[in-house]
């Protein structure tokens, strides 16, 4: 028996519940990828494309016999599971009573091919990719309902749990904005991947059955006419749509996110930013490593809290592996502030060494000056001019740091547009600390303009670091 139907098969179970793909839909159900996104406009039929497709696999999911149906909340479920309730139940398939509590997990049992396959909702709402990883259940399939809402992590949890299985993962949403990592795989999962990821984009107008009129239909044409054009696109048109407003549109969870270890041979770094409620305390532990005779930064830790004490965190970080090998930490300006109390410097200085595994190292306060010339330097890391590569990687457990990288954008008005070419005040602190040990390490990209002479706040030329 092959691991997963072909399309005909699919076609013969899609009869029995009256369900006839068209358009955008079919390629859907004819991939034979291992992870589907499937992003769509707003009454797209995303809930009905990714019910279907999950049912037509039940009979060949023989392996684990589980199923899950993730999203942040329970409540976010509701539509996909409805429909694979009844479904299942058109087929014959269906055992017993689901349990459908108004709030909470949802429960039901259907025939498999070697015994009952067990379908549950998990909600990240709580404990996060915990939820979905912490009991060491494996699953045939997992769908992830409006994905975009959904930590990056959460997504690695959902691969590493079908991975045994040879299963799949489907991710189905709204691009709710125009970056973040769903935005991200949609743009890699147009091309060759290492997930082996396929991206599908159903526009509202292909659900005949809400808009019989296709793309022309009298209720698309009006949104046509009343939505602002780049709203329509993404909300309508089910297109990514680049924002003007984001500080690092270079960074890609599909490029510069990926497991990280610490190499006990080589020094680590802290870029350090402490904050109090709403921004986080902020450590990222950093290790430089030659590649192609450049130097290139790993991220392989972080430590980003809220309401913690400087004692707090550096407790934290003694409970990590990498502490004994910490040489440097570096702050910006902040670090050295206090106001009738010691401040963050003066902290570390007095409390590292203390203990007999603390680390021989020193605690730098450095300014990188303006911000909009140290986002360069980052940028040059992100992208190095010279090779087009990516000189800066992010362990798959720095969600904080990827999640900024994301969030990091420019002040806009009440329309969205532009403001200020300045960065706002907030989703920072990974990016300052981050911003400041690369400057201090490598210097600020050159100024220069275009006849040569070096002159501060002329035109850019980046150069590697």
């Amino acid at each position: 028996m092959s691991r997963w139907p072909t399309l005909a098969q699919k076609l013969q179970i899609f009869e029995q519940v009256a369900y006839a793909p068209h358009g955008s839909q079919l390629p859907v159900h004819a991939c034979e990828s291992k992870v589907l996104l499937i992003a769509g406009g707003e009454r797209a039929g995303k809930s009905r494309v990714s019910a279907a497709e999950v049912l037509s696999r039940v009979p060949w999911c023989y392996h684990s016999g589980n199923i899950a149906v993730v999203a942040q909340e329970y409540d976010e479920t509701r539509a996909e599971c409805e429909y694979l309730i009844e479904d299942l139940t058109l087929c014959g398939w269906l055992r017993g009573t689901p349990s459908q509590p108004k709030q909470g997990k949802w429960q039901w049992e259907s025939e498999g091919p070697t015994g009952p396959i067990q379908f549950e909702t998990v909600s990240l709402n709580r404990s996060g990719v915990r939820e979905l990883t912490g009991r060491g259940r494996a699953y045939d399939i997992v769908l992830m309902v409006e994905a975009g809402l959904i930590p990056y992590d959460a997504f690695i949890g959902a691969l590493g749990r079908v991975s045994e299985t040879r299963g799949m993962v489907i991710l189905s949403g709204t691009l709710w904005d125009n970056y973040g990592w769903l935005a991200d795989l949609y743009e890699a999962f147009k091309g060759p991947n290492a997930f082996d990821g396929k991206t599908f984009a159903l526009p509202t107008w292909d659900n005949l059955a809400k808009f019989p009129g296709g793309e022309k239909d009298p209720e698309i044409l009006r949104l046509r006419d009343t939505l602002p054009d780049d709203e329509f696109r993404r909300r309508v048109a089910a297109e990514l749509v680049p924002s003007p407003a984001r500080i690092y549109p270079e960074f890609r969870h599909d490029l510069h996110v990926k497991a990280l270890s610490y190499n006990p041979e080589l020094p680590v770094y802290l870029a350090v930013d402490p904050g109090f409620r709403p921004s986080h305390y902020a450590v990222l532990a950093l290790q430089v490593v030659e590649e192609d005779s450049m130097e290139v930064v790993h991220q392989i830790d972080e430590i980003w809290e809220h309401d913690k004490t400087h004692h707090d965190i550096i407790d934290m970080c003694r409970e990590r592996e990498w502490w004994h090998g910490v040489v440097e930490a570096v702050g910006g300006h902040e670090t050295k502030q206090h106001q009738a109390t010691a401040s963050c410097q003066e902290v570390w200085r007095n409390i590292v060494g203390t203990q007999d595994d603390d680390p021989d190292m020193t605690f730098t306060v450095f300014n990188s000056g303006k911000i909009l010339d140290g986002v360069v330097r980052v940028k040059t890391f992100l992208k190095d001019p010279g090779t087009r590569k990516p000189r800066y990687y992010c362990g798959t457990n720095c969600t904080g740091t990827a999640s900024e990288f994301q969030k990091y954008s420019r002040k806009v008005n009440n329309r969205g547009e532009v403001a200020s070419e300045e960065p706002e005040d907030r989703n920072n602190d990974a990016m300052d600390a981050l911003r400041n040990l690369l400057v201090k390490r490598y210097g600020l990209v050159e100024k220069t303009i275009k006849w040569g002479v070096t002159k501060r706040g002329r035109r850019h030329l980046p150069v590697r670091g």
